[in-house]
């Protein structure tokens, strides 16, 4: 599953309007369970990190709109319908302040995981996308799927208020964090990007 691409994501203000949030969370769990009897949860992790198929659920779940809250709605409705005792994942961090919270969300976790080896995971890959991809843009949501044996994926979005873009970043597992790690980066393309 390897996927290479650029996709604009304009930086949008406002809400998902409120009758359609439970349409999306009975939508994505209904998609999700399948996708578990179907695959098990680590490849539904798994697909996750693809920023192609991540689009495609977005708007099979209703949002539409392909703008920066395609990221964070849908990860935000994930995390609202993923229970990781019933579907063997769990959905951690968030947007703002929720996504500093992974180290302790890590530590509730009921899986017998290397929790250090996660909570680790989750700090070198937000670093690699604040400070070694160097392209002016803002990391404020970071999520992390884990299964319950320990694979994983990330989703993160940085903006650039100059640009009023977004770029979202995903990665899926890997023990290499500096070599072209990224499943994707989902952004508008500059040549001032170190990578």
């Amino acid at each position: 599953m390897e996927v290479e691409g650029i996709a604009d994501l304009p930086l949008h203000t406002g809400h998902v309007p409120p009758w359609l949030v439970p349409i999306m969370k009975r939508l994505a769990k209904a998609i999700v369970e399948i996708m578990i009897l179907e695959l098990g949860p680590q490849k539904v992790v798994e697909r996750f990190s693809n920023p192609l198929w991540f689009q495609a659920f977005n708007n099979a779940i209703g949002m539409d709109w392909d703008s920066s809250g395609s990221t964070t709605v849908t990860l935000g409705i994930l995390k609202d319908i993923i229970n990781p005792k019933v579907h063997g994942f769990a959905v951690l961090g968030g947007k703002g302040k929720n996504a500093l919270k992974v180290p302790e969300e890590v530590d509730m976790l009921i899986f017998d995981i290397d929790k250090n080896k996660i909570k680790n995971i989750s700090k070198i890959v937000a670093k690699v996308d604040s400070t070694l991809v160097q392209d002016g843009h803002q990391l404020y949501h970071h999520s992390m799927l884990v299964t319950q044996d320990g694979k994983w994926s990330v989703i993160q979005q940085g903006m650039n208020l100059e640009t009023k873009f977004a770029r979202r970043y995903h990665w899926k597992e890997t023990d290499n964090f500096v070599v072209e790690p990224h499943t994707a980066i989902s952004g508008i393309k500059t040549n001032v990007v170190v990578n």
